[in-house]
């Protein structure tokens, strides 16, 4: 008889804690699982395994870390935020300055550098000419091309059967781009933090198009102008591959950034 209650212990033991670590399903409302799952997953233990379909969260383990997963999702699952991003190219510094000073943190291949740069207010002069605008996603990368095609023609010199020379012309245009990749983040009062991964290119006297890659990080305010580079069409010199350009006066272009939300 105590074998049987003994043994009818065990059993209910075991059903108890294969039925505690189960498969569970967490569904979004807002969010993709496979954009939130690298967040939740740190937080698992060793046992437990999750994985991401559509909007839903797949989860093996115990009912304790599927209530904390909940919790975190919470937090997590919220809505996208739209913002317009604006780019403005002019030759002009804003007037009406206002801000703090700020640094511009250069990541490439090469020592790292840094760059003072100042942020200024929405006031100031308007060149709406030279304004460029991108609609996306707080947190993902907007694509902001001010570039522009170059034509570039070519020539083709053929005899005929009369022994007459002709030609044909056929015109191609080749894009040189001066743009980057913006990636805005929003954060508390205001703030945003704007990841610049700019490209500069440029065809060289030999019909080649070279090109760079720099990754910088800025800091502002919602709404505000943000200083951004400079960019001018003298090239100041070449070192291993990696073009510098130098500012010279009346041929300057400055470029501000402004980061806006859908409300605003």
């Amino acid at each position: 008889m105590k074998k049987l209650i003994l043994t009818v212990a065990i059993l209910m033991f075991c059903k108890s804690l294969f039925a505690d670590s189960d498969i569970h399903t967490i569904s979004l409302k807002h969010r993709l699982a496979s954009e939130v799952v690298d967040q939740v997953r740190p937080f698992l233990p060793e046992s437990a395994t999750i994985k991401a379909y559509d909007n839903m969260l797949i989860l093996k383990s115990d009912r304790a870390t599927v209530a904390n997963v909940e919790q975190l999702i919470k937090k997590l699952d919220v809505p996208l935020k739209s913002v317009l991003v604006t780019v403005w190219q002019t030759s002009e510094q804003l007037n009406h300055q206002s801000g703090h000073q700020a640094n511009i943190e250069l990541s490439t291949k090469e020592p790292n550098a840094s760059v003072s740069i100042k942020q200024w207010s929405t006031k100031g002069k308007d060149d709406k000419n030279n304004r460029y605008s991108a609609q996306g996603i707080a947190g993902q990368p907007i694509a902001i091309n001010i570039g522009n095609a170059r034509p570039e023609k070519d020539y083709l010199y053929f005899v005929n059967a009369n022994g007459n020379i002709g030609f044909a012309s056929n015109t191609q245009y080749i894009s040189t781009s001066r743009g980057f990749m913006a990636v805005p983040f929003l954060l508390s009062d205001n703030n945003v933090k704007v990841e610049i991964h700019p490209f500069f290119s440029d065809r060289s006297h030999d019909g080649q198009i070279n090109s760079s890659n720099l990754i910088s990080t800025v800091h502002g305010k919602l709404g505000q102008w943000i200083e951004i580079a400079y960019v001018s069409e003298d090239q100041h010199e070449q070192k291993e591959g990696l073009k510098q350009y130098q500012t010279h006066q009346g041929q300057q272009q400055i470029i501000y950034l402004k980061v806006e939300t859908s409300s605003n």
